[in-house]
């Protein structure tokens, strides 16, 4: 036993030997590989520069100096972007970089090296002075080179002389006064100049990284060792098993009586095993039973989404067509108001007319929200992302409210950091609407004092910014037990409040929805008397180029007509009191007026005389406004264009662009008000 183990350790170490010493030689060859590498990239940069100094020296210099010798170059021209050779060699070497940076190689580092030079850029370190002062002494020193570390980096420096100086280098780096006059006025210093002909001048310096290299070459070395003590591990162990095996095969007379008893115990088992998948077989059925009672259930839950998503359809058509019967009916009663409010008045007149138009305004804020919560919850609400001016934004919304809050005698402050940068990156609509939603919150339940905006910069990732977009009041304020509710849908955080302010309960649980979907939140702080105060938590993208000046293309109120009396527009509308308001409107504005009760009479119309406008209604009798816009840009040539306003109480998702593709130039969603109208008008016909 003893000298099998003497023996067993004799090969082990012999083998392990032989491993060390084929690691240590591959190491050995990898390294000298490396560094073979890193000299031939060396020596490309330097065949590539040494190149380029030939053709600046040889061919471009001499043509510049002959040209200035005849005349053809004035004597005092000069320019180091076409003349300077280290000028030119530092830039295209600049451009090499990029090239390998591109292609996944790292950067080599090049300088033309100088004592006295020109440039600063090309000024010689400690080390670079040393080694042109070597260079010189001794003319038959080549080449410097050496492994250096650089900030924990290694690299292969080497250095090489630049060139002994010429008689014809002389011209520009000799005495001062002997210089082209260009020369001499670009560089009043004596950098570059009182040069000695035969004086190396200059090194060229170069740079190449080998850290990567020797990072894969200790890799590849850990793998290999690593794999070399595997296979030793792996000779031991089966030196080892082969002692084991030995000494196993001395008992194995024992163990074969020991498996005559052991035969015995198995057929004792063959029979529980039977048993076994007795009941292996009564535990498949139950499973076949489990299987297709799931299949039940698999197409009851198919069946079920199939209704579900009929259903949602189904509230989805019904949404649409309450939405357009609230709206033609209600676009009738704006109008009017609007009519009668530009005609004489009196004062109690004047405070019916303003009475219902706020009531009006009310209902189509309330159709709004109801469409917008249905639209968010069906998943079809898309946020849009385009830059937009954060500050317009605010004083945009600010100029909305703030007739309401000087209505009720209340300030508006706005506070926006200087950190926090104006144009950004989002759907600034989406924005406006939730400010807009905040900021009539806090008028509306503030009695006293006034509201307040305060934009700060929470987070930065980057270009990615968190804003907190605080809007304060000292109004009412909120009880801590309601604020978990108060951003559900119909949901108020006092009951008494929906009767004496009004509102059905939607803002807040738009608002939040609104800020989810655009990737933040919306927190609450609030104290009883007090007042509160709402965060809009909004991430946004900073854009990196500089601020412009935003035309929103916003049109003036009416002030008069917009159009000529010998100018018609026919109006296509079914319905009576919408068609009326349309007529009297349009006259209004100065337009010779046509009415159009269906599709057809619209078409017939416009295939009778010219018009300068249409006002096409969507869904009407026997051809709907669409189609009809659809057969006019069909049939009318490049010189009849006529602008096409789509009038119509559609004003769900997608309706105006589906309109606009149908060839419609302009969009106004039932009910309108007269400056949107003639707003529209202004955008499409001027």
């Amino acid at each position: 036993m003893v000298a099998r183990r003497r023996k067993f350790m004799v090969r082990y170490l012999g083998v392990l030997l032989f491993v060390l010493v084929i690691t240590s030689g591959f190491y050995y060859l990898a390294y000298k590989r490396v560094l073979e590498r890193a000299e031939q990239n060396v020596e490309n940069v330097i065949l590539s520069q040494r190149g380029l100094h030939h053709y600046i020296h040889q061919i471009m210099h001499p043509e510049f100096f002959r040209a200035i010798d005849n005349g053809k170059i004035v004597k005092d021209y000069y320019s180091p972007v076409i003349f300077s050779s280290s000028y030119i060699v530092r830039n295209m070497h600049g451009l090499y970089n990029k090239e390998l940076v591109k292609h996944g190689h790292p950067e080599i580092y090049y300088k033309l090296a100088a004592e006295n030079p020109r440039n600063p850029v090309n000024k010689a370190d400690q080390l670079e002075v040393e080694l042109i002062r070597k260079f010189n002494a001794d003319r038959t020193l080549q080449r410097y080179r050496e492994v250096v570390t650089i900030d924990r980096k290694k690299y292969i420096y080497v250095a090489i002389p630049y060139k002994e100086n010429q008689k014809t280098c002389l011209r520009c780096h000799g005495k001062r006064t002997d210089a082209p006059l260009g020369l001499q006025a670009l560089y009043p210093g004596e950098g570059g100049f009182n040069e000695k002909e035969g004086q190396i001048r200059a090194i060229e310096s170069i740079r190449a990284p080998i850290d990567d290299a020797y990072q894969t070459l200790h890799t590849l070395l850990a793998a290999i060792v690593a794999t070399a003590l595997a296979i030793l591990g792996l000779y031991w162990f089966t030196t080892k098993l082969r002692s084991e095996v030995e000494v196993k095969t001395e008992s194995l007379q024992s163990e074969l009586q020991a498996r005559q008893k052991a035969e015995l115990l198995l057929q004792d088992e063959l029979v529980a095993h039977k048993e076994t998948e007795n009941e292996l077989r009564v535990q498949a059925a139950q499973l076949e039973e489990e299987i297709a009672e799931r299949q039940k259930t698999q197409e009851e839950l198919i069946v079920a989404k199939d209704m579900a998503e009929a259903a949602n359809m189904a509230k989805t058509q019904f949404l649409a067509n309450m939405s357009h019967e609230l709206r033609t009916p209600l676009n009738g009663v704006v109008g009017m108001a609007q009519l009668i409010a530009m005609t004489g008045v009196t004062q109690e007149q004047q405070e019916y007319l303003e009475t219902l138009q706020f009531s009006a305004g009310n209902l189509v804020a309330l159709i709004n929200d109801i469409l917008d919560i249905t639209r968010i919850e069906a998943g079809q609400f898309q946020i849009q992302q385009a830059e937009y001016s954060l500050r317009s934004c605010i004083d945009e919304v600010v100029a909305i409210q703030q007739t309401a809050a000087n209505a009720k005698g209340l300030s508006i402050q706005t506070c926006i950091a200087d950190t926090v940068p104006d144009l950004l990156f989002g759907d600034h609509l989406r924005v406006m609407q939730v400010l807009s939603n905040l900021l009539t919150n806090a008028i509306k339940f503030t009695e006293r004092g006034g509201v307040r905006f305060d934009v700060t910069i929470r987070e930065q990732h980057d270009s990615i910014i968190l804003l907190d977009i605080a809007v304060t009041d000292t109004g009412i304020g909120i009880e801590h037990s309601k604020l978990e509710y108060i951003f559900n849908m119909f949901t108020q955080a006092d009951e008494s409040n929906t009767r004496r302010h009004g509102g059905a309960g939607l803002g807040l649980a738009i608002c939040s929805r609104l800020a989810e979907l655009m990737g933040g939140g919306i927190t609450v702080e609030s104290k009883p008397g007090k007042g509160s105060t709402f965060h809009l938590l909004l991430p946004c993208t900073v854009r990196s180029r500089p601020n412009k000046v935003r035309d929103d293309g916003v049109v003036a109120a009416v002030a008069g007509p917009i159009g000529d009396p010998k100018r018609t527009v026919l109006i296509a509308e079914d319905n009576t009191a919408n068609s009326s308001y349309a007529r009297k409107l349009m006259e209004k504005l100065g337009y010779q007026v046509i009415l159009a009760t269906n599709g057809h009479e619209a078409l017939n119309a416009w295939e009778k005389q010219p018009f300068d406008l249409i006002l096409m209604d969507i869904q009407m009798p026997g051809m709907n406004g669409d189609e009809v816009v659809k057969q006019i840009r069909l049939r009318e040539g490049s010189e009849r264009h006529v602008p096409i306003i789509a009038v119509t109480a559609h004003a769900l998702l997608g309706d105006q662009e589906r309109l606009m593709e149908a060839g419609c130039d302009g969009y106004v969603a039932k009910p309108f008000f007269i400056e949107t109208l003639a707003a529209e008008i202004r955008r499409v016909c001027c």
